[in-house]
């Protein structure tokens, strides 16, 4: 099978971006991909049954890009800079006029290179929701590109997304509406947003695909033995991604660290943001690490803690790889109605806590003199991405 992938920010290394990525290196296996993104340069690169299209994107898009991954834009910095101030607001200013984002200049550029790969007939294509400027694309896909069976995948929800003002909430609603009719699939990572389309937009079940948010192969591949025991003097507590002022916030978290003086430590790895970055003897923040430096980390923690969102049907990419792992989590949340804290509550291993100080230090009390029965049997193999990506065209 023939399949075209129109994934703008592939190489990046966003959730949707490693999504796509894990999703085309199994397909690739059994079919032939071709992927179209933007880049520095204009190329083609062929390899065995993967072709990569990259389009040099202009230099508005490429100063956009860096300007928005900025951390120290971040608003959640909290002594900005007057240079910073400035660039936040010409950013500001910039995306209030390229709705839904600053990719739209380059429509025309990808519709071209669209019109030209038209003529390879692909049985599928699939256009990657971020940037979500692509899903104006539908009505060119449609029409060029009969034959072929279309496909949006989307990550994060655009309507209804935490980042939305009520204004932009407004807009997206009737942007995704105008657009959702030229589409024949929409592939969602839950069963919340697969329910968001169909009361939101009336669109059809059948309509609608749910393929979860993977577990790398490493971590099905390599299980993780139980720990027999662990250092009561010293509990070694770990947490893998990002944080988000307002909706994901780990303060409490850091008080019940600081509390414990010195009988626990908490590694972090991948901060955003110095908003969240605090003092403390107790509290070690790393960078980003590749999956397999991770797993290794994992494995040497004693338990493992997931902070999850107050608000939205998003489920966090990393939820479904830590249910996998032989680890005690701490699930820290704000509400007992999201969809995240349905499905922890449900295995041994996880121990829920209210997102404030006393509880988490229940919790992980509760985790050391609980330890050696806190352990993981489920599996998980469903979820591999070699499973999912076998699924997705079922």
């Amino acid at each position: 099978m023939k399949i075209l992938v129109i994934s703008l920010t592939y190489n990046n290394n966003s959730p949707q971006s490693i999504r796509i990525k894990n999703l085309v290196n199994e397909w690739i296996k059994y079919h032939n991909v071709t992927v179209l993104l933007l880049g520095e340069k204009d190329s083609i690169t062929n390899n065995d049954n993967l072709i990569i299209h990259e389009l040099k994107c202009s230099s508005l898009t490429s100063k956009m890009v860096r300007l928005n991954s900025n951390k120290n834009l971040n608003k959640n910095t909290r002594k900005p800079s007057i240079k910073n101030k400035i660039l936040r607001f010409l950013k500001k200013l910039i995306l209030l006029f390229s709705f839904p984002d600053f990719f739209v200049i380059e429509q025309r550029k990808i519709k071209n290179k669209l019109n030209s790969l038209s003529k390879n007939q692909y049985e599928k294509v699939i256009v990657s929701a971020s940037p979500f400027s692509l899903m104006s694309l539908s009505k060119f896909i449609a029409v060029n590109y009969v034959d072929s069976n279309f496909i949006y995948d989307v990550g994060d929800p655009f309507f209804s997304n935490f980042q939305n003002s009520s204004i932009r909430n407004f807009m997206a609603k009737k942007y995704e509406k105008k657009y959702l009719p030229f589409i024949d699939k929409i592939v969602v990572p839950s069963n919340e947003m697969k329910n968001s389309y169909i009361n939101f937009f009336n669109v059809m079940p059948e309509k609608l695909k749910v393929i979860q948010q993977g577990i790398p192969n490493i971590f099905i591949n390599k299980k993780l033995e139980p720990k027999k025991q662990i250092n009561h003097a010293k509990v070694n507590l770990i947490y893998a991604g990002i944080f988000y002022k307002n909706l994901r916030e780990p303060f409490e978290l850091f008080k019940t660290i600081n509390n414990l003086n010195g009988t626990a430590n908490l590694d972090i790895y991948g901060v955003n943001n110095i908003y969240f970055i605090v003092k403390s003897n107790f509290i070690n923040y790393f960078p980003n690490i590749t999956q397999e430096i991770l797993f290794e980390k994992y494995r040497l923690a004693d338990i493992i803690v997931f902070i999850d969102n107050k608000e939205g049907i998003h489920i966090p990419g990393k939820f479904y790889e830590l249910l996998s792992l032989n680890r005690p989590i701490l699930f820290i949340y704000y509400n007992e109605k999201m969809s995240t804290y349905q499905i922890a509550k449900n295995y041994n291993h996880v121990i829920t806590v209210q997102n404030n100080e006393k509880e988490i230090e229940m919790g992980i009390e509760t985790i050391i003199s609980n330890y050696n029965r806190l352990t993981n049997n489920s599996n998980f193999e469903n979820l591999s991405w070699s499973q999912l990506a076998i699924n997705y065209f079922r």
